[in-house]
């Protein structure tokens, strides 16, 4: 009985021995094969390293790229603002300038027609005023010539009528009379003749501003050919004029 104990318990211990040595076995080959699997997997690691760092690169590249596209992207956005930005100037610019433009044609055209009303005016003062002064002088002049015959008659008178001291003071208070109401007329005319000249010659100033304001040069003006009258006057307002 203790025979069969000790042949069981040794089968027993041959069937452990028997599957301790099949899972060694197993072991060994699973080792072998992890062994070769990890052989592989370096000689796959070692294959795929370079494509690994040649990815890992790209995607480098990739994501400065993407850095450089959302630079390019704001910049080409404020770009875009100043853009739209200039064109509204620009916009802004050009109506400013066809203001101007049309400003300056508006200008052009008042100094053209204050030219030509100018030209036109002072013609026609300076011939009513030289008319005038002509019409004038001719009054004035036969006035003098009329004065001098009554004196040169009046003094014939006198001789030829040897008149008494009373007559003669009668007569000479009465010549004096009138001879004082022709000076006065004459000195009406005188004023009247003045007056004329200095309204000319205001007229022909403040044209002369006006001209100067709209920018024509005073060779421009002097090439017209109107003088100022010569006047004692001063150069107050025609209105102000004192005998």
């Amino acid at each position: 009985q203790m025979k069969n104990y000790y042949n069981d318990i040794t089968k027993d211990n041959l069937r452990l021995i028997d599957s301790l040595k099949r899972e060694i076995s197993d072991m060994k080959k699973k080792a072998a094969a992890n062994a070769k699997l990890m052989h592989d997997i370096s000689h796959e690691n070692k294959r795929l390293s370079e494509p690994l760092a040649a990815a890992v690169q790209e995607v480098e590249r990739l994501k400065h790229g993407l850095k450089d596209e959302q630079k390019d992207r704001l910049s080409l956005r404020n770009a875009n603002a100043r853009l739209v930005l200039l064109e509204k100037q620009l916009v802004d610019l050009r109506k400013k300038h066809q203001s101007l433009t049309q400003a300056y044609k508006a200008m052009e055209a008042n100094r053209n027609a204050l030219y030509d009303s100018f030209e036109h005016t002072i013609h026609s003062v300076q011939t009513k005023c030289e008319y005038k002064n002509l019409v004038l002088e001719q009054r004035l002049s036969a006035y003098g010539e009329q004065h001098n015959k009554k004196q040169a008659q009046l003094d014939e008178i006198l001789m030829a009528a040897h008149l008494e001291g009373g007559e003669v003071a009668r007569v000479t208070e009465k010549l004096d009379t009138l001879l004082t109401t022709k000076n006065t007329k004459i000195r009406d005319l005188q004023y009247q003749v003045a007056k004329a000249s200095k309204a000319y010659n205001d007229a022909l100033r403040t044209y002369e501003s006006k001209m100067r304001d709209f920018g024509l040069p005073d060779e421009d003006i002097r090439t017209l050919g109107f003088n100022p009258l010569l006047t004692a006057t001063s150069v107050g307002p025609a209105g102000l004029l004192t005998k």
